[in-house]
């Protein structure tokens, strides 16, 4: 079979030509090789507010004249983060393996494996580099999550204003249970709490599915004594009241 003629215009360029436009190639792709990985906190970044109200989210990762730094590779939540580490380390290792194998110039099976493998990874650094990513879910379940631990956090200081007002030391499934009965008392409509929150909020401290419950629905695990200290609750009361339901109700006969 006869040998098929080289294209015209790779009969223009000579091996040390072709060991050239290595060389430059590679030297441009190892400034991969400086990249940091934004995390996923830069990322999602904060709120802040603003000029005109109400919040925006900014990523904390670092900015030039509010552009990300060049040598930042974006956070891209649909990636393995572990995986692409991984991938990266092999590019560090690879790279001075090649720039013998281009000095020597070297054409072997093995620099051709190294060099394959060299430039998978940088073409997959260089995509990222260039995507535009979208985590707004991720900022939409740090603020639910950041919600979620401020009505925690309100639920806890509300019950420990009532649970000093009857604790005495040594007397604490007492205390809890004076608290519990308010509470089924104020969700039974009983005792008035005010317009402030619904039935819900209360309801929030019960074991609703509770079927061995008697004359009320007993009290979550959360909210006993190995869940929540006295001195968790003392510290919680110190901050005040500002931000919860009245602290200030009776408390109703047995």
């Amino acid at each position: 079979m006869e040998r098929a003629d080289k294209p015209a215009h790779l009969e223009t360029i000579s091996a040390e030509g072709y060991w050239a436009r290595i060389e430059m190639v590679f030297d441009s792709l190892t400034i991969l090789l400086d990249i940091k990985f934004e995390t996923v906190e830069q990322a999602v970044g904060k709120e802040i507010p603003k000029e005109t109200g109400g919040k925006r989210w900014v990523p904390t990762a670092p900015r030039w004249d509010g552009v990300r730094s060049w040598l930042l590779l974006p956070y891209i939540d649909a990636l393995d983060q572990d995986r692409l580490g991984e991938q990266f380390e092999i590019a560090r290792e690879l790279a001075p393996i090649i720039r013998e194998h281009i000095a020597k110039r070297e054409l072997s099976p093995e620099f051709l494996d190294h060099w394959g493998r060299f430039r998978a990874v940088c073409g997959l650094l260089e995509f990222i580099y260039h995507s535009k990513t979208s985590i707004g879910h991720r900022r939409s379940a740090h603020a639910g999550g950041q919600a979620k631990i401020k009505i925690s956090e309100d639920h806890q200081r509300w019950f420990a204003h009532y649970f000093l007002r009857k604790y005495q030391r040594g007397r604490r499934p007492e205390a809890e249970q004076a608290v519990t009965m308010l509470i089924n008392a104020i969700v039974d409509g009983k005792v008035d709490a005010g317009p402030d929150h619904n039935v819900e909020w209360y309801e929030h401290f019960l074991n609703l599915d509770d079927t061995q419950a008697d004359n009320y629905l007993t009290l979550k695990e959360a909210y006993r004594e190995h869940s929540f200290s006295v001195k968790r609750m003392k510290e919680l009361v110190t901050q005040g009241a500002e931000g919860i339901p009245r602290v200030t109700l009776k408390f109703p006969g047995p």
